[in-house]
């Protein structure tokens, strides 16, 4: 939340002050690196895993393994959960990151 002279308070304790030595040390060092995992690396690796193994997708071994990926799609299709994935987690970043804060 933002005050008229320009601080900004987490809006659920308006006393803990945002952006301040500890906040920015929780959004540096753990909150930056969490979305760098959750929202690139992991959908990318699994991309990449379908993508080396998209030739063997109709075995029985790959699909206990990662049919759930893929199994709603037609197999020339394997790569389109991923992205889903990635619309969704656009919406959601526009969602959190793009709101006013108002509510």
């Amino acid at each position: 939340m933002e005050l008229d002279s320009g601080e900004f308070f987490l809006y659920d304790d308006l006393e803990i002050d945002c952006w301040d030595d500890t906040h920015l040390g929780y959004v540096l060092f753990l909150g930056l690196p969490a979305l760098i995992v959750w929202i690139l690396l992991l959908p990318s690796i699994i991309l990449l895993i379908l993508i080396r193994y998209r030739k063997l997708i109709n075995e029985y071994s790959m699909k206990t393994k990662l049919g759930f990926l893929y199994n709603g799609f037609k197999p020339k299709y394997y790569y389109w959960e991923m992205i889903l994935l990635y619309r969704k987690i656009f919406v959601a970043f526009i969602a959190v990151f793009m709101s006013s804060g108002n509510t």
